[in-house]
Parts: structure tokens; C-alpha cells; sequence
């Protein structure tokens, strides 16, 4: 593949991410093009999961800020049900971002989870070890 190089940028910096990985812009080459208008539902689920994911985090890191904030020390039984909603909120946003990851875990590597969940010889095609 010949490279053109036009403007002075090219020279000094060489090629821009799209000429040079054409499959993940609007280069000129067209055997990409298929690469380029596919998208992926997965990607499109798991990019909106973390979206949403991201601002429950954030409304819960809210809530604990002014639950923290607003918390009387004169007030024992108010002072604890503030202390336990704190307490749930971490809980909550620990649980959320082990949601996101397991998903995104279990969507991002199909491949490479089939080939390595069983872990035994004959999962690789071997049915007995070198030495024997």
C-alpha cells in the first residue's frame, strides 16, 4: 500500500489514525468499507449499560454526599438510618459497577471463554501428557 503524504502535518506526524487503521475511519480504501458500517449490538448494549451505569454512580454518590452532609449528632436515630442509607449507597454502587464489568466480561471475549472455562487436556485435543 503506497502512502500519499499531502500536507505539512503528514510530514511531521505521519499518518492520521484513520489512513493508517482504514477499518476504523472514513479512509479511501475500499475493502474496509464493510468493517466500517458494521456495528455491533453488543457494543451499542454495553456502551448504553455503561451510560446508565455511570450516572446511577453518580446519583448515588449524590445521595451519599448529602446524607454525609446532613447527618445531626444530637439526633441518635436519624444519625443511624443516614449512617445505613451511606452504607447501602456504597453497597448499591459496589454491586452496579460488578454488574457492568460481569457484562461486559461475559460480552467483550466469547471466543477466548470457550476455549479456556473447562481447563482440562482433553478440552485442547490431548489425551494423555508428553512424558507418558
Amino acid at each position: 500500500m503506497s502512502v500519499i503524504i499531502n500536507g505539512a502535518e503528514d510530514r511531521v506526524f505521519g499518518e492520521g489514525p484513520f489512513k493508517a487503521y482504514p477499518m476504523v475511519g472514513t479512509g479511501v480504501y475500499s475493502r474496509f468499507k464493510q468493517l466500517r458500517t458494521h456495528i455491533s449490538p453488543k457494543l451499542v448494549v454495553v456502551g448504553c449499560l455503561t451510560a446508565v451505569s455511570s450516572f446511577i454512580v453518580f446519583l448515588l454518590g449524590v445521595h451519599i454526599v448529602i446524607q454525609y452532609r446532613t447527618i445531626r449528632l444530637d439526633m441518635r436515630f436519624d444519625m443511624f438510618k443516614k449512617l445505613v442509607y451511606i452504607a447501602l449507597s456504597i453497597f448499591a454502587i459496589i454491586q452496579v459497577i460488578r454488574l457492568i464489568a460481569w457484562i461486559f466480561d461475559n460480552w467483550s471475549r466469547p471466543a477466548l471463554r470457550r476455549t479456556s472455562n473447562t481447563g482440562s487436556r482433553r478440552s485442547h485435543g490431548y489425551s494423555r501428557l508428553a512424558t507418558q
